[in-house]
């Protein structure tokens, strides 16, 4: 009703994250059902799939687009399967303290959709880039965390967002090549074209920027004076050293 779908496809099909309402995708106006949530999935992935394929094309070689997109189900299914097992699986503590985890960890999820409901979509919308959600990421056991931010991490490459996945997995696809030509002595080529030690370079640099930028600001942030003390309290000659402390005496 109103402007949630017409904002729902945007969100969904152009990648561009938050929905209409504060809780996203868990919200039933925007994702009523299964069947509903099924669809956003779909919607995730179409496009990126499709570019793909269509890149197969473009360098006249369709082999080309179908081996890119069976590494990336290997790693959407993979992906898909060890967060499914982790949050089905549930926090292993409630076992000693007598408490049945057979029920899964359902902190954050919504019980419409359960562990596999939420699974498919963290996985969609992390191995995307489209920053929809229809359960707390936060919430996740840290297996099922870890499967996110890996998604994330490598530059959400399977299949990756509108064109993005394909250029960051085209990034992994010039390095294993050049390495793999190194191993049996031969000229690196890919698409008829070599590579030598220019495109390795760019190809590394623009891996490292990621990881790079996380690292340099998270050290400055850790090292900044701290400013969580009452204005009267505030020291500017003690650093803190640590990120997970925070300044709270009072004299």
């Amino acid at each position: 009703m109103g402007p949630v779908a017409s904002q729902e496809a945007i969100k969904l099909l152009g990648n561009n994250g938050g929905g209409f309402f504060n809780a996203n995708s868990a919200h039933p106006f925007e994702n009523p059902s299964a069947l509903s949530n099924m669809i956003e999935n779909w919607s995730q992935l179409i496009l990126p799939t499709a570019l793909v394929l269509a890149f197969g094309r473009m360098v006249g070689d369709r082999r080309q687009g179908t081996t890119l997109l069976a590494v990336m189900a290997v790693i959407f299914l993979g992906s898909l399967f060890l967060l499914y097992r982790a949050e089905a699986a549930g926090n292993p503590l409630f076992t000693a303290v007598g408490l049945d985890p057979a029920a899964g960890n359902f902190e954050g999820k919504d019980l419409r959709f359960g562990q596999s409901g939420a699974a498919l979509f963290a996985v969609a919308t992390t191995a995307t880039g489209t920053g929809a959600a229809n359960a707390t990421f936060d919430s996740m056991t840290p297996v099922g965390g870890m499967i996110a931010m890996f998604n994330l991490l490598t530059g959400c490459i399977a299949p990756g967002g509108v064109g993005t996945g394909l250029y960051s997995i085209l990034l992994f696809a010039v390095i294993a090549v050049f390495i793999g030509g190194l191993m049996v002595g031969r000229t690196p080529e890919y698409l008829g074209k070599k590579i030598e030690a220019y495109e390795i370079r760019l190809a590394i640099l623009a891996i490292l920027v990621q990881p790079a930028l996380t690292l340099v600001f998270g050290a400055v942030s850790a090292n900044l004076p701290c400013r969580a003390c009452q204005p009267g309290e505030y020291r500017s000659s003690r650093p803190v050293r640590n990120s997970l402390r925070i300044c709270l005496d009072r004299g």
